[in-house]
């Protein structure tokens, strides 16, 4: 099980913060891994939604940068919240395709491949 105690650093030119997540609930996370096919093994350009039990939806789009000195991740981590359980999992590829996928109940992590 991965418990949402997700922290975030701040890097700075001379000194970096970092801060933790110590809230006291024990909610749960879901990474979501894409892997596409050469030339874009990171899949910049697809989108993920999650759809947990309870019928609410989260997305995002895999992008590369971010900002100034910054980097967003290529496998995006979505927060369950009470429900700790996903109905769906639905990928647009970079190239327009769509799949889904449903997890195991237990699943901290999945790990999609472009078709």
């Amino acid at each position: 099980m991965n418990i949402a105690r997700m922290g975030v650093l701040i890097p700075f030119v001379a000194l970096a913060m970092a801060f933790e997540n110590a809230h006291p609930f024990p909610n749960r996370t879901l990474s979501v891994q894409l892997r596409g096919r050469a030339g874009n093994s990171t899949c910049i350009g697809g989108r993920v939604t999650v759809t947990l039990t309870d019928g609410s939806k989260q997305s995002t789009e895999i992008y590369a940068g971010g900002g100034y000195l910054s980097q967003s991740t290529s496998v995006p981590s979505f927060g369950l919240g009470g429900t700790n359980s996903v109905a769906n999992i639905t990928v647009r590829w970079p190239d327009g395709t769509v799949t889904s996928a449903v997890p195991s109940s237990d699943s901290s992590r999945i790990t999609m491949r472009q078709p």
